[in-house]
């Protein structure tokens, strides 16, 4: 990411449930998984949420240090192209 000038380094993951008391107050959850692992991606019941999956293959850990870092940025510019859309989505249909 600090490729892209943004720094992470103060962030780590999150326990799905450290949102859930508050997830009423999201209008998206976006859930990005392997489909291959979608036992283990997350499910939401709330109705009054939207909810978006995003198919994006999680990155072979395996390889040289070289291999993995192209993989990683794949899926980063993968995941920044959804959200691009995902905002100028959004954007338009507040418009109407």
């Amino acid at each position: 990411m600090a490729e892209r000038g943004i720094d992470i380094s103060n962030q780590y993951p999150k326990g799905l449930l450290s949102l859930l008391p508050g997830a009423s107050a999201y209008d998206y959850i976006i859930t990005i998984c392997d489909e291959n692992e979608d036992i283990r991606c997350p499910a939401f019941t709330d109705e009054n949420i939207k909810k978006l999956h995003w198919n994006i293959k999680n990155p072979d850990v395996r390889g040289s240090y070289e291999d993995k870092l192209k993989r990683m940025r794949t899926v980063r510019d993968q995941i920044e192209k959804k959200v691009r859309e995902f905002v100028r989505e959004v954007l338009k249909n507040e418009s109407i």
